[in-house]
């Protein structure tokens, strides 16, 4: 499975509502911009709320559906891309945990 080495922090001014069964909506409460998601992006965004490591939200929406892993994360990079420009969400690149990048490996 693709790694994205992010962690995120969801904006204290936003507000979540599921409207019917699996859509959602999202408020800014300091612009009052919203955001519709359809089921998946609902699950993506529960998610979200359980854990702020992308990898850990990619493994538990991939465990709950039938997508294939690349639409899958090309999707949720998607949703990453569109919450961080609207100032949802703050994104934050991890350091890569294998040794390869150390001085004097390999």
């Amino acid at each position: 499975m693709e790694t994205l080495n992010l962690r995120f922090s969801i904006s204290p001014q936003v507000i979540f509502q599921e409207v019917q069964l699996g859509e959602s909506l999202l408020l800014d409460t300091s612009t009052l911009a919203y955001f519709a998601f359809d089921l998946l992006g609902t699950r993506i965004w529960q998610a979200m709320q359980e854990t702020a490591d992308a990898d850990q939200v990619l493994r538990r929406v991939a465990a709950e559906n039938d997508l294939a892993m690349e639409d899958l994360v090309r999707q949720f990079r998607w949703i990453l891309s569109g919450l961080e420009r609207s100032g949802l969400i703050t994104l934050t690149e991890l350091a890569a945990s294998c040794d390869e990048s150390a001085p004097g490996s390999g």
